[in-house]
């Protein structure tokens, strides 16, 4: 007798090549994928706020004695402003870039204001607030790994890098066997010396929870 992990082995060493196939990425859930995908840019791809409040330039904190005035208002979505003193503050939302000249972002709570004037009332820290541009992944780096399973996570990952068409393992057909005289099927009355087949239909339902269709066929 051989070990599991050994029986496991040959089975692998012989599995059949199933193929691949592109699939539309709203019908990959559930399935293997075929290549590894790298980065099409860096991941964030560029400087980005992570908090809703002021972006200000942190050099300018105490030569204003940390009051700014506030310059204007750049949402998510919005094209950079440019910081046109480093007596000013932009204010900014979650998800924007990062302004022009700045290089902090002061969330709402930590600040007071009196008509156009900021004033940060807690101690700030250069940077903070703010995602830096490849700070998660660069431009050409493997954010997806040949032979993952497709979760939803990696479904939102997909989309992120632009793919529409995911190139998957093709799934195979397969065909549940049983034997045995003393199986009969679920909607047969057994004899007093027979049992209803389950692990058939137990097998079955486990590779369709796997997306894979199987018959079943019992020999006796």
């Amino acid at each position: 007798m051989i070990s599991s992990s050994k029986a496991l082995k040959i089975i692998l060493d012989n599995a059949l090549k199933l193929g691949t196939e592109k699939i539309p990425l709203n019908e990959c859930i559930g399935r293997c994928l075929a290549q590894s995908l790298k980065t099409d840019r860096d991941f964030p791809p560029f400087n980005r706020v992570a908090m809703d409040g002021y972006a200000i330039k942190y050099s300018a904190l105490k030569k204003y004695n940390s009051n700014f005035a506030v310059q204007s208002t750049q949402y998510a979505g919005d094209k950079a402003h440019a910081l046109k003193s480093d007596a000013n503050a932009i204010e900014i939302m979650t998800g924007a870039v990062l302004p022009k000249g700045t290089d902090t972002v002061i969330q709402y709570e930590h600040t007071s204001s009196k008509g156009k004037i900021m004033h940060i009332e807690k101690a700030v820290r250069k940077g903070q607030n703010v995602h830096k541009q490849g700070s998660d992944k660069k431009k050409g780096q493997v954010l997806l790994a040949k032979n993952r399973i497709i979760t939803p996570a990696e479904i939102a990952t997909l989309a992120t890098l632009g793919i529409s068409k995911v190139e998957v393992v093709k799934l195979p057909k397969a065909v549940v066997i049983s034997t045995g005289n003393e199986l009969v099927n679920v909607d047969k009355k057994p004899r007093a010396h027979q049992i209803r087949m389950s692990n058939s239909y137990m097998l079955q339902s486990f590779l369709k929870q796997h997306r894979i269709d199987a018959d079943i066929v019992h020999i006796k």
